[in-house]
């Protein structure tokens, strides 16, 4: 049961509401204007709204203390996702209330402003509205579940997406006027300075780039629009949260990660002796249980492939065994510390990196004494679950093994993270107890996203009006990290991706060239006529990947001459495709031919999955040491080292990689799948 003083600011604040609308309600009774129409909608508005609210509230209050938190020791903490609500309530009511006695007080002036007074009441009426729905859902909340129980996964986990559809309404009223209305009056500025800025920002990024300087004195006029019509604000802020592509919501709260602002942040920060990027190598790492028996790690390598996972080491001492910075290089050194602090920064899964993140982390280097290593984890959509995750539970292996680099004992170690960070910090512990390796001593988990998958929470309802993370955008972000909604813009982003790491790794990417409709036409009748004859073998689908059937022992050429080959046997056009393919289809081996001349020599890749075939010819000096294909969803590069140099031969629908070891004598010495 609530305690009696929690209950009187409802009471007098609904007391005073109600007093208002009656006062308006008889004011604008006659409706003589417009004017006096609006307001008495308004107030007619509000006078069927408040009974409703204060009953909601009412039963919230009873019966929230029993969702409170209670620790081991017995100490309950007040705090819980439906105070939050209550809480977020009473600042809505108090600032109507405040926006209802300024009306009543200027009314008669000189100056009163018809416009400005009726768009504030309105949006506050609406967000009444929305508020009122998110309560009465709440209550079902409150009697579906067992105290202490949060979380409802049944029936009523469709209230949510009902109430997402119903709360679009009122959207607006929560991104205009009543922007930030939660929070102190210093940090709604902030709010409201980033609700214009991602406004005027979704303009160039849904505008042409042709012409930079027309979209950047567009985005600036909006941004002035925006500041002087919240309503306007609003609207847009709730439109493209709803629709816009989860590539939006990267690429702004990508911006801190621009030089200026990477240069600017360290300027005014604290500086420190260490501050160094760290790349940890994709090699296979060998850790100790806590049973004393050795475990190979390998590194990640799901969706983009093996790469080395980039983190910054902070330490406001330079400590023993740390690379230092330039500016550090002339620092006396400390022992190392007992503590080492692995940290994980937020961004929604999607955005940022460790060094925008660097501002707060120089602080609390200094403050608990202890060197951070901060992990730059691969972000979503490229790299959706498991992929972060595993990326951490690798530098966290990394770092055991790497101590005195690090500069710290590791007697204690902490993980940290912010929102997604937070996720990471839990997660990672989880893991590492399945793995049997040492868990950390600490977890600093704060604002976490706890919960990825679908359902009902108070923390969910609140999300509906959250200035800095939208709902819209929070639905998007947990799909892009759990690889829900893959779409073509997603396939195109990993395969980016991919090239990037391989362009890294040394090898010549080809450009694409133009061919005409001619050509084209006469490349693939050409195309055609070298299907393999192999037919294809299906295999029932299975939860990993199918080993690829038994291969015959190939034929050993050795080095005769053109006139010797025999002629190789007409190809039969392929079988009739169709045009369709189920998204859970296994994924099946491909065919290897050798042909050998004594000017060339020819290998041949086929794919049974969809009977594509790629056929390159390499002069006698170009001699073939490797041949592998990659992964890339739906696409497989198939990358060929030669003699002289790394290339990228050709893109086709193959999903069964394997190597092809050496060309000795021009005969291939052996074939070999690799997981």
């Amino acid at each position: 049961m609530a305690e009696g003083r929690d209950l009187l600011p409802f009471k007098r604040l609904f007391r005073e509401i109600k007093l208002q609308t009656d006062v308006g309600l008889k004011l604008h009774k006659m409706k003589r204007t417009d004017r006096d129409k609006k307001f008495h909608a308004v107030y007619a508005e509000l006078d069927v709204l408040i009974d409703p609210v204060e009953q909601h509230q009412k039963e919230l209050a009873e019966s929230c203390g029993e969702y409170d938190f209670i620790s081991i020791d017995g100490t309950r903490v007040k705090g819980n996702g439906f105070r939050s609500l209550l809480h977020v309530m009473k600042q809505l009511l108090e600032h109507l209330l405040s926006n209802l006695q300024k009306c009543a007080r200027e009314r008669s002036s000189l100056f009163f402003s018809v416009s400005d007074h009726l768009s504030t009441l309105t949006a506050y009426t609406r967000a009444l509205q929305g508020i009122e729905l998110m309560a009465k859902e709440a209550v079902i909340l409150m009697k579906a579940n067992e105290p202490p129980l949060l979380v409802n996964e049944g029936e009523i986990a469709e209230s949510l997406k009902k109430l997402a559809c119903t709360e679009d309404a009122s959207r607006d009223a929560f991104y205009g006027h009543c922007l930030g209305f939660q929070y102190s009056q210093s940090l709604r500025l902030i709010l409201q300075f980033l609700a214009i800025s991602m406004a005027s920002y979704e303009q160039w990024h849904s505008g042409s780039k042709e012409d930079p300087v027309k979209q950047l004195l567009s985005s600036l006029w909006k941004g002035s629009k925006y500041y002087q019509h919240p309503t306007e604000r609003g609207i847009k802020i709730a439109d493209m949260t709803h629709d816009s592509s989860i590539f939006f919501a990267k690429a702004f709260w990508s911006l801190t990660e621009h030089n200026a602002v990477k240069t600017a942040v360290k300027f005014v920060s604290m500086s420190v002796d260490v501050s160094k990027i760290i790349e940890i190598p994709a090699k296979n790492i060998i850790a100790k249980t806590v049973s004393g028996e050795e475990m190979t790690i390998t590194p990640p390598f799901s969706d983009i492939g093996y790469k080395p996972i980039t983190s910054t080491l902070v330490s406001y001492k330079l400590r023993g065994g740390q690379p230092c910075s330039s500016y550090g290089k002339n620092r006396a050194q400390v022992p190392c510390s007992n503590t080492l602090i692995i940290h994980f920064h937020g961004g929604g899964f999607v955005a940022q990196t460790s060094q925008s993140h660097e501002f707060y982390l120089r602080w609390w280097s200094k403050e608990l004494d202890c060197p951070i290593l901060s992990v730059d984890y691969s972000l979503a959509p490229e790299a959706p679950f498991p992929r972060a995750l595993e990326e951490c539970v690798f530098c966290y292996a990394w770092a055991l093994n790497n101590l005195e680099m690090l500069g710290t004992t590791g007697e204690r170690i902490m993980l940290a993270g912010d929102s997604a960070g937070g996720n990471f910090a839990v997660t990672t512990a989880m893991k590492l107890k399945t793995l049997g390796l040492r868990q950390p001593d600490l977890i600093f988990s704060f604002y976490p996203a706890a919960i990825v998958r679908s359902c009902v929470t108070p923390s969910r309802f609140l999300s509906l009006i959250d200035p800095l993370l939208p709902f819209g955008i929070m639905i998007s972000c947990l799909q892009a990290y759990t690889g829900t909604v893959p779409t073509d813009e997603v396939f195109a982003k990993r395969k980016e991706a991919r090239k990037r790491i391989l362009k890294a790794k040394g090898y010549i990417i080809p450009t694409p060239k133009s061919e005409s409709p001619e050509t084209k036409q006469q490349s693939k009748g050409n195309k055609s006529l070298q299907r393999s004859q192999t037919v294809p073998s299906k295999l029932s689908p299975t939860p990993s990947r199918p080993t690829p059937p038994s291969r015959p022992p190939l034929p050993k050429t050795g080095q005769t001459s053109s006139s010797s080959i025999k002629p190789k046997p007409q190809r039969p056009p392929p079988p009739k495709h169709s045009t369709t393919r189920k998204p859970t289809a296994p994924a099946v081996s491909s065919s290897v031919s050798f042909t050998s001349t004594s000017a060339s020599v020819d290998l041949s890749f086929t794919s049974k999955d969809k009977d594509v075939e790629m056929k390159m010819t390499l002069k006698e000096e170009e001699m073939v040491t490797k041949v592998e294909t990659v992964k890339e969803d739906e696409e497989v590069m198939f990358v060929v080292d030669t003699v002289k140099e790394k290339q990228i031969i050709s893109l086709t629908d193959e999903e069964v990689m394997f190597v092809v070891d050496t060309v000795k004598e021009k005969q291939i010495i052996s074939l070999t799948d690799e997981e």
